[in-house]
């Protein structure tokens, strides 16, 4: 069984929100990853 949820991320810009959730959902970080 998958559990899904669903997040809200809100936070200034260029502070690694993105990455946080990549790194939980994915288990990977990148040290050179695009501001979004």
């Amino acid at each position: 069984m998958v559990i899904q949820k669903k997040i809200c991320m809100i936070g200034a810009f260029a502070t690694g929100k993105t990455s946080l959730v990549a790194m939980f959902v994915h288990s990977i970080f990148s040290e050179k990853y695009h501001t979004t």
